[in-house]
């Protein structure tokens, strides 16, 4: 069970709000509070905390410059593009590796900069095998950027806070400089699609939700920079 699919299946506080309260959004104040109560009376709650933020310990470990060096500096493709040219099956991701890429099943490693053969040349989804990393990429530090912040509001200390606002920020920064490319189903900015940019945005929306009211975590000028 993934963080979204958690935060839908608890029950919402019902009644109006004096003005917007924050965080809102899929995971609000009472989402929350129903976490906490289920992480100290049930074992199961516990087991999926548990597990996310043993998902989340390699992203604090990692120094800034590392994610700055990995952050994709333009449009990525579409995931299945991370694809082995031997067998046709989906090559291992590693978040921590851009460079290269191991097929799980018939062990061979290629680089990244390698053109996938899942899709044909010219074709509107053809790209390189980085594209298909670099779209897993954006989807999983997203993701990753949201977990941190829900776990830094149900307790953990303020690394966490700290590590996904470096996600927010990076993605502000880059989002700035790229070109919204297509129209209909397919205007994007980050992904393949419209779809897949959507995704990232739900994430980013939520962590950023989870960490504007932290105390001294986001200054003016970040808020402005996030906002646009």
């Amino acid at each position: 069970m993934d963080l979204v699919t958690m935060a839908l299946l608890l029950p919402m506080a019902a009644g109006p709000h004096d003005g917007w309260v924050h965080p809102a959004g899929l995971i609000d104040r009472a989402t929350l509070s129903e976490v906490r109560h289920k992480r100290d009376t049930q074992d199961w709650a516990r087991n999926i905390l548990d597990g996310l933020d043993q998902g989340v310990q390699p992203w604090l470990n990692e120094p800034r410059a590392r994610l700055e060096a990995l952050m994709p500096r333009r449009r990525m493709g579409v995931y299945w593009l991370l694809l082995c040219p031997e067998c046709g099956r989906q090559l291992r991701f590693d978040p921590f590796d851009d460079r290269q890429a191991t097929c799980a099943v018939c062990g061979k490693t290629y680089p990244l900069t390698q053109q996938s053969t899942a899709a044909p040349p010219g074709s509107r989804y053809a790209g390189t095998l980085y594209d298909g990393w670099g779209c897993y990429y954006l989807q999983h530090v997203a993701r990753t950027a949201q977990e941190l912040a829900f776990l830094h509001a149900l307790g953990a200390d303020r690394s966490y806070a700290l590590r996904a606002d470096d996600v927010l920020r990076l993605f502000a920064r880059r989002t700035k400089h790229l070109p919204v490319e297509g129209s209909g189903p397919f205007r994007m900015i980050w992904t393949y699609a419209y779809e897949g940019d959507y995704g990232l945005l739900t994430s980013l929306v939520t962590a950023y939700e989870l960490l504007r009211d932290v105390d001294g975590l986001l200054t003016a000028e970040d808020l402005s920079l996030i906002h646009i």
